[in-house]
């Protein structure tokens, strides 16, 4: 829904590689969540 590859989201997750601030505005809004959100800690 995103756009973002699968790929590239598992390697955000895992931390070996950064997210680059598009992929998070595109992560937040297929989520319909502020991108802040994706940058909260547990």
């Amino acid at each position: 829904m995103s756009g973002v590859e699968r790929l590239t989201i598992q390697r955000i997750e895992s931390g070996a590689t950064d997210a680059r601030i598009g992929w998070l505005m595109r992560i937040a809004h297929a989520l319909n969540i502020p991108v802040t959100r994706l940058l909260e800690g547990e």
